[in-house]
């Protein structure tokens, strides 16, 4: 049987909106000797009047403008309340832990749920003035526990999910030999699972030179991890919720972490600290990498970092240069989202 990379990691890439403690209210958070209740103290369910929210987005959507067109629009909709909505200015990866309680951090937090579930017992998180959040009768229950947590012995819910980050496959389109699909059924063969892939990667390497097939952070738990759970293992036992049993080494997690081992025989010495996850976008466009894995979000910096190389290396107009690297879509960049695991046996 074999199993999808994608399906693996899903559940670890859930992005969430929540409630940072902030702004000098750190020393109102609730402690130890507060019952469960005292942590919605503040909140009477009316619509608090004439106040600036400070937004923590991430950087993408800072520089492609997507935090603008969403403050504009959440503005209009709120005028009438006099609550208006700010970008916080703050760096995505902001502690909270030390920079919330001394009145620096944000009112809204955007980030991955584990990024701010851990914040949650340190009191640096507040859960939403809600007992149920909409979408959460659309969330399978491994996903909607995410965004949970118990204060005092009481659950709250301290983030609501905007999208799902899968693990996607950006390879270049046009560095594809002419016979790629032997089988016809549409999907590049050296794309079409881990096995080929590898191969495909050994053959680049023995070319010699600089230029790679897949190259990845193998340091990277977050994408790495997927090749031991197919295999069995898990990061902790009993749901997740035992620390005390670490399961890197269940099941039949060898064979992941021998792929592992096998996929960094074909890489360079860059795959094994995550400083590539960076300068992957422009090894991509230069068509020194074949492939690579990341998520959906950042394909834009591919194809800026394609337009930089067609307006440096072939005297491109800015413009021109954008529009090759857009358009067509697919013939230079493409991604997929389905790798199948190896044969078993």
């Amino acid at each position: 049987m074999t199993k999808h990379l994608r399906m693996t990691l899903l559940a670890t890439g859930m992005i969430a909106m929540g409630l940072a403690s902030c702004s000098g209210r750190g020393s109102d958070n609730v402690s130890s000797s507060d019952d469960g209740d005292a942590i919605f103290n503040k909140f009477d369910g009316d619509i608090e009047q004439n106040v600036t929210l400070h937004i923590l987005e991430n950087d993408t959507a800072k520089s492609l403008g997507y935090l603008d067109e969403l403050l504009n629009d959440f503005n209009a909709a709120y005028a009438d309340k006099g609550i208006k909505a700010v970008d916080a200015n703050i760096d995505q990866y902001t502690d909270l832990a030390q920079d919330g309680p001394a009145g620096y951090g944000p009112d809204l937090i955007y980030q991955a749920n584990d990024m701010i579930m851990k914040n949650v017992a340190g009191h640096h998180i507040l859960p939403l003035p809600i007992k149920k959040i909409e979408e959460e009768s659309e969330l399978p229950e491994e996903a909607a526990k995410a965004f949970r947590g118990t204060v005092n012995g009481k659950t709250y819910t301290f983030g609501a999910p905007v999208n799902i980050q899968a693990p996607f496959l950006f390879y270049r389109k046009d560095m594809l030999p002419e016979d790629c699909d032997k089988n016809g059924n549409g999907v590049p063969d050296m794309i079409e699972s881990w096995n080929n892939l590898y191969s495909y990667s050994q053959a680049i390497k023995a070319q010699g030179g600089t230029k790679r097939g897949y190259m990845k952070a193998l340091y990277d738990v977050y994408f790495s991890g997927g090749f031991v759970f197919s295999y069995g293992g898990y990061v902790f036992g009993n749901n997740g919720t035992d620390p005390n049993d670490i399961g890197f080494n269940k099941g039949e997690s060898y064979k992941g972490a021998r792929e592992i081992r096998q996929l960094a025989s074909v890489m360079d010495k860059t795959c094994s600290d995550t400083s590539i996850n960076t300068t992957c976008y422009s090894k991509i466009a230069q068509g020194e990498f074949f492939a690579t894995m990341t998520t959906p979000d950042v394909k834009n910096n591919f194809i800026n970092e394609m337009a930089n190389q067609y307006e440096t290396a072939e005297g491109l107009s800015k413009d021109a240069a954008l529009q090759k690297a857009k358009e067509p879509r697919d013939r230079r960049l493409a991604e997929t989202a389905v790798l199948r695991r190896p044969d078993r046996g």
